[in-house]
């Protein structure tokens, strides 16, 4: 989907985008990385020498089962360690976002799935490098999603709602403070109105 498809079916018609962009792609490593490296290298290390050992029995001929489960355990340590950087780079180059006069949304286009849709006076933005929390850190999902793992545990799982590796996060949260004082204006207009 487009930006133009997204803004028709899911925007309201008086709904103005006062910002919107994508997660910058020359961008590989995530604020969880520090966790995941050292252990995906130690997982993954283990599972290379088994996968190691077990083909080294094959070869003399002792057990062709346990070769079999060495190529399945070399294949889950190379996704472990290398896999995952390039399916997250593809899942995150895949979104859109923006900063609309009624919520923050973000679109993943290699799902075609809305996976953040909060309304504006409910965000409360937090920049942290190059990234913009929307609303609370969920560290358990975010290391889920950044070993690839939400491949299976998508439904089970929740990432923290941000603009995950956008160029300006601190003028993206400008943006959404104007729009939460302009909503909160409206609001006080239309009550005094009543």
């Amino acid at each position: 989907m487009t930006k133009e498809e997204i803004q028709n079916k899911y925007f309201a018609e008086d709904e103005e985008v006062l910002w919107s962009g994508t997660a910058d792609t020359l961008r590989f490593f995530m604020r969880t990385d520090f966790i995941l490296i050292p252990l995906t290298v130690i997982i993954g290390g283990f599972l290379l020498s088994y996968a190691y050992s077990s083909m080294m029995l094959m070869i003399r001929g002792q057990s062709v089962a346990f070769a079999l489960s060495g190529i399945t355990f070399l294949l889950i340590g190379l996704y472990l360690i290398f896999g995952r950087i390039w399916y997250r780079h593809k899942r995150l180059s895949r979104n859109l976002y923006f900063v609309t006069s009624d919520r923050c949304f973000v679109f993943n286009t290699l799902r075609d799935k809305v996976t953040v849709d909060i309304p504006i006076n409910d965000v409360e933005p937090e920049a942290f490098q190059n990234d913009l929390f929307l609303s609370g850190k969920f560290l358990g999902g975010d290391i889920v999603y950044g070993l690839g793992l939400d491949v299976f545990f998508h439904n089970f799982v929740k990432e923290s709602s941000a603009f995950t590796a956008i160029h300006s996060p601190e003028q993206v949260k400008k943006v959404i403070k104007r729009a939460k004082k302009n909503r909160k204006k409206a609001k006080h207009d239309t009550d005094d109105f009543i």
